[in-house]
């Protein structure tokens, strides 16, 4: 029994180095539409950005902190910043939702396409915090909701890091970025223990995001 309790102790651990990761691919993905302006252009970006950016990086620090603390072992304190936490993540979607409108031109191409490649991300979060926040009480399937809240978050950044940097040719880079998301995926599927019924939550993340992906490829041939 000592020894499970050490292995979920040390699990709680990897998965706040996981969201540590998610942090830094973030900041490195926005460094150049977001984060090097704010150093130097503050006044020159919207109000709006700025706030979906604090909610963004609180939801993420917030991600880090709650297995940090199980592996801590303290357990109000982390109910108490999980009670905050939907907070945060109520007005970050709301953030998302509205940079979104006021992005979009209702008379633009391909319209429906623009609004599908955000909002599959959109549900994917709505999915996993629903899931996370439903299950509070048995921890594994808490934990895999929040980790679908950070895949989410995971192709925005990573297909941005990757145009700008230019690890790779820029026709390879969406290619690139959903291979990178689908062997995360394919590790968590072949590493899950769960034996309950969201021991499918995994494989149909991945149903889902390759049929989005094939939507996403079949509209902007």
């Amino acid at each position: 029994m000592q020894k499970k309790n050490d292995m979920n102790k040390i699990s709680y651990l990897k998965l706040s180095l996981f969201f540590v990761f998610l942090f830094i691919l973030a900041v490195a993905g926005f460094w150049n539409s977001y984060f090097s302006l704010f150093i130097n252009d503050f006044k020159d970006i919207q109000y709006l950005i700025h706030i979906h950016a604090l909610f963004a990086s609180l939801w993420i620090i917030i991600l880090i902190i709650q297995p940090y603390l199980l592996f801590m072992n303290k357990i109000k304190l982390h109910k108490t910043y999980g009670n905050f936490s939907k907070l945060i993540f109520i007005l970050l979607t709301a953030s998302i939702v509205v940079i979104i409108l006021l992005k979009l031109h209702f008379n633009q191409y391909n319209l429906d396409i623009s609004i599908f490649v955000p909002f599959k991300d959109i549900i994917l979060l709505f999915v996993g915090a629903g899931i996370g926040y439903s299950n509070t009480s048995n921890l594994v399937v808490h934990r895999k909701g929040m980790i679908l809240t950070a895949i989410a978050m995971i192709e925005p950044a990573l297909i941005r890091l990757l145009f700008t940097s230019k690890i790779v040719p820029n026709h390879h880079v969406f290619l690139t970025t959903i291979i990178i998301i689908y062997t995360l995926l394919l590790y968590l599927i072949l590493t899950d223990t769960d034996k309950s019924r969201f021991n499918v939550l995994y494989p149909l993340t991945l149903i889902y995001l390759i049929i989005s992906h094939v939507i996403i490829v079949y509209y902007t041939l």
